[in-house]
């Protein structure tokens, strides 16, 4: 009995070692030939982490996962039988995304063909309905297509194909990305470089990198976790005094630090491209000056506002006229400071047209926001006057709070109904911690609390509304 025990425990062993240095060799080899040598920023989706973890919630709740799984596993058989043949490795170790300088707003992903021809079948198959056609290089060494909704672009060879994804498309720059990746070969495949090092080093299910710092999310269980640091040359006051009112459902608070004018103009930059100021004959530039960079906005409670109702209708000699009538609608109870200590942001917005007699913000339609000012801030309120209101001080120059249950009731919004009624709470918070970083800390909870946040997510959304209540523990 004894040398039966002995070999079951080397066997055991050896099985270990064996996948430990099975992972091992993945955690790096998948990380390389898969990003471009000049990206900006790495992020990493741990697939076999997530996989691990999940399995093993699924052993310590083994209930909840076979009730939920139920209604999802026909679906689930489905779409493993349309992937068999794909030719691509869709699902790798880490599936990873990056950005490149100056193609804003732009993320890139690379995934490696493993059959050429089961490929093309698979892509040509998929792609049909979605794009013009299918264009071949100038060299005829890849092929490549453009989604008709131009947010996608997609190019491959024999070996790899690499994702482009974007609100809008830059076809030049995509396609220098597109050809340096898949016939120049401009990948990075050392595994000291720095970003493919600082993901493969930080422990968690999603991973952020980039030169001045790294940022990770771990789904746990009821919580998912985010820690992070960030290089910065920026200094942030120690202590910042933001408005608080009475029984928020959700606070958030952000100094984005706009002391510079250069800091303004950058901003102002960004915001050129929106067309909400161009239609609102809102100029970005002119609209910072006043602004000194501290943003707060609250959401607390209901308030009520009069909406007024254009009907038409037929007088006596059959004419059209139209008719007015005014209804009482419930709103969210909502707060937008603006600091303004550098100026008057209302005194812009008037000379600008955009407020009413009533001082009532008119380009947006959603609610009626009046506008109202002091030495300090400018607020955008859907209430007839501002609430009771505290000042309190923190270190946190980003600040971040929120109840789901109550900001869906605030909120009004069936919508939010099925994912709010997940989650509980959430709060993410950021302070200087030295002259030259940044610290960012934050979580989000989850109802269950002795299941993974993901799985509670992921079934909750998937769920039917008559399956809710049975698929609990």
């Amino acid at each position: 009995m004894g040398k039966h025990i002995k070999k079951v425990f080397f066997v055991l062993v050896a099985l270990a070692i064996g996948y430990y240095l099975y992972t091992s060799y993945k955690k790096s080899s998948a990380l390389l030939g898969v990003v471009h040598q000049d990206a900006h920023s790495i992020v990493k989706v741990g697939i076999h982490d997530l996989k691990e973890t999940l399995v093993l919630d699924a052993l310590g709740a083994p209930r909840y996962y076979y009730k939920n799984g139920k209604s999802s596993s026909s679906d689930t058989k489905d779409k493993d039988e349309e992937k068999e043949g794909t030719g691509v490795e869709l699902m790798p170790y880490n599936l990873l995304l990056f950005t490149m300088p100056d193609i804003d707003n732009t993320v890139f992903s690379v995934f490696r063909v493993h059959d050429a021809i089961d490929f093309e079948k698979y892509i040509k198959k998929e792609i049909d309905d979605k794009v013009d056609k299918i264009h071949v290089s100038d060299a005829k060494t890849y092929r490549f297509a453009w989604f008709k909704n131009g947010n996608i672009a997609l190019a491959w060879n024999t070996e790899k194909l690499i994702a482009a994804a974007s609100p809008k498309i830059e076809r030049s720059n995509i396609k220098t990305v597109f050809k340096e990746v898949l016939v120049d070969g401009k990948t990075i495949d050392d595994s000291d470089h720095d970003l493919i090092e600082a993901v493969k080093e930080a422990s968690g299910h999603l991973v952020y990198a980039d030169a001045k710092g790294t940022s990770t999310v771990s789904f746990e269980d009821g919580t998912a976790v985010l820690k992070g640091n960030s290089a910065t040359n920026r200094s942030y006051a120690k202590e910042f005094v933001t408005p608080v009112y009475k029984n928020p459902s959700l606070s958030f608070h952000y100094d984005l630090n706009l002391e510079q004018s250069s800091e303004k103009k950058e901003l102002a930059q960004k915001l050129n491209g929106i067309s909400f100021f161009s239609k609102n004959n809102l100029t970005p530039i002119q609209l910072l000056q006043p602004f000194d960079g501290a943003l707060s906005f609250c959401i607390a409670g209901r308030t009520a506002q009069n909406d007024t109702i254009v009907t038409y209708g037929y007088d006596d000699n059959f004419e059209k006229i139209a008719q007015k009538t005014i209804e009482q609608k419930e709103v969210p109870q909502l707060y937008l400071n603006l600091g303004s200590s550098q100026g008057s942001v209302k005194e812009y917005l008037l000379g600008a047209g955009a407020l009413s007699n009533s001082d009532v913000f008119k380009p947006f339609p959603l609610y009626q926001l009046r506008v109202s000012e002091n030495d300090s801030r400018t607020t955008f309120n859907t209430g007839d006057s501002i609430s009771s209101q505290t000042q309190k001080a923190s270190s946190y120059f980003f600040n971040l709070q929120a109840d789901f249950n109550r900001l869906h009731q605030d909120m009004g919004m069936p919508q939010t109904e099925k994912l709010f009624s997940l989650l509980r709470n959430i709060r993410i918070q950021a302070w200087q911690v030295a002259a030259d970083e940044i610290q960012i800390e934050g979580f989000i909870k989850a109802e269950e609390e002795n299941i993974n946040i993901l799985s509670q997510v992921f079934f909750g959304l998937n769920a039917k509304d008559d399956d809710n209540q049975e698929a609990k523990l």
